[in-house]
């Protein structure tokens, strides 16, 4: 696993022991980021189940301005710290050690807004459309923002929310990458 362009381009993360991380790969990530192109640029990016946080740093890598992580899986924090170590980027990361659900509640009540945000739950639990509406009904993304869903090609991305429309979406073996922007432009 590595960073897959921008400052940090190349730098190796820590490695990681058994399969209850599901890292993006990095086949995957270079292609999201070809997508978004200079939408990362001094913007803030939030990266829910951030897993690893090899996402997130590589949007660091990729100039994006802040970083916040959400994740509360013991194992994923202690390897999401040693990379964010290994990238020496603990300025520009928030890391919230809460599920993805309190999480947002948290970032709501203290006004964060996001250009681009991250996500990639567990696989066929149903998270994608529970955590499309609390982004939605949290006003998280910002009104030019993005938010870049991975998610299993078992697991249908979801309709267009209130206030987030579904754009665009590429299959990756098998996976696919969904793509939502809002509608309040």
């Amino acid at each position: 696993m590595r960073i897959t362009g921008g400052s940090l381009k190349g730098r190796k993360l820590s490695p990681f022991k058994g399969d209850s991380i599901r890292p993006t790969a990095d086949a995957v990530k270079e292609a999201i980021f070809n997508i978004l192109q200079n939408s990362l640029c001094n913007k803030n990016v939030l990266d829910l189940f951030a897993g690893t946080g090899a996402f997130g740093i590589d949007a660091l890598s990729h100039g994006a301005l802040n970083l916040v992580m959400i994740e509360n899986a013991p194992y994923s924090l202690k390897i999401i710290k040693k990379n964010i170590e290994l990238c020496s980027i603990k300025e520009k990361v928030t890391l919230i050690n809460q599920t993805v659900k309190k999480g947002i509640s948290i970032l709501k009540a203290t006004g964060w807004q996001f250009d681009v945000i991250f996500m990639d739950p567990p696989y066929d639990k149903g998270l994608v459309g529970e955590t499309l509406s609390l982004i939605d009904s949290s006003e998280l993304l910002n009104k030019d923002g993005v938010v870049v869903v991975e998610h299993s090609c078992r697991e249908k991305a979801p309709d267009d929310r209130l206030y987030l429309r579904f754009f665009m979406q590429k299959k990756y073996k098998e996976k696919y990458i969904s793509f939502y922007d809002s509608i309040l432009k």
